[in-house]
Formats: structure tokens, sequence, C-alpha cells
């Protein structure tokens, strides 16, 4: 999906991918990606089981980094109410590698959308105001 020159990247899992097949999808999104930024919803409204860990966020964000991205915008559909803490980890294993993160989980992909329109349209206007 794109927004204002943004591509954002809609996930809908269908279940347990390993870390090897992860790292081939990452790579086939940053192909579309057109800025540092990575723009992000995993879309489990179906509730299919993931498998994440703090390795799978870690290898994620050093993943992005080594190619370039500087900022993420991740947004989770899901129902599960445990998600929250894995949004918590995700953040600071970001926080860690000095990569700007901000994340959500809402069971509303309207939500979801809108999160990731409202980051979009934040940093456009970080990127227009004029240096000092």
């Amino acid at each position: 999906m794109e927004y204002k020159s943004e591509f954002v990247h809609i996930f809908r899992p269908s279940g347990i991918l390993p870390i090897k097949e992860r790292a081939a999808v990452y790579a086939a999104t940053l192909e579309l990606t057109r800025s540092d930024c990575y723009l992000a919803i995993l879309d489990n409204r179906k509730g299919r089981e993931i498998s994440l860990t703090g390795q799978h966020i870690s290898f994620f964000v050093d993943f992005l980094a080594e190619k370039g991205i500087h900022y993420i915008a991740y947004a989770v559909v899901t129902n599960d109410p445990g998600y929250a803490d894995i949004i918590k980890l995700f953040k600071a294993i970001a926080e860690a590698k000095d990569i700007a993160l901000e994340a959500i989980s809402t069971p509303s992909f309207e939500a979801a959308k809108a999160f990731v329109a409202g980051e979009i349209d934040r940093l456009a206007a970080i990127k227009q105001r004029p240096r000092r």
C-alpha cells in the first residue's frame, strides 16, 4: 500500500515462518521501500500462530539497519492482549540498537492504517522543517 510516496508493507501470516524465510521476505520488501523508513502492518486478525522471540526481533532490527533503515513504524492487528508485551520488547531492542521505532498493537485494521499514516505525516512534517 502506498501513502504519500512511502510504501507500507502489509503482512498477513499464514503460520510460523522460520528465520531464513523471514529474511527472504524482509529482503523482498526492502526492494519496495523508497526511503530510510520501514513502515509495516502485521494483519493477524485471523489469529494465526506466530513464533516471535527476542532473537527474531533482534534479527529483524539488525537486518533493516544493515540495509540503511533508520526508522520503523510497525502496527500489529491482533486480538491477543499479550502482544503489547512483544511491542515493549520490540521497542527496547530497537532503542538498544539506536533505531527509532514507533509501534502499536490494536484489534482494528483501520486503527493500524491510521497509526502508520500518522507516522508518515509526522515524518514528512519533520523533513519539511527548515534547518538552522
